[in-house]
């Protein structure tokens, strides 16, 4: 599983491109598809291994879809 199949906003993938992440580390993997569906996590997983690069990657990836659906409803 490669992170372009979480379907994150454009924006967002192309800065997880452009950081040279490809494959996410387990814990990613497993807790991504459950946030971007609106649904509570709690991981546990060694330091390093993406916990909070992950989070941040879902909150601007949520961020910027909520915002273009308000632009779009106020254009």
């Amino acid at each position: 599983m490669e992170f372009q199949r979480f379907n994150l906003h454009p924006h967002v993938a192309a800065g997880v491109k452009a950081a040279g992440y490809v494959k996410p580390t387990p814990i990613q993997k497993q807790a991504i598809p459950p946030v971007l569906q609106g649904q509570d996590v709690l991981g546990l997983a060694q330091t390093g291994t993406g916990k909070q690069r992950h989070l941040c990657c879902l909150f601007w990836s949520v961020c910027c879809k909520v915002l273009a659906a308000v632009f779009v409803h106020l254009s």
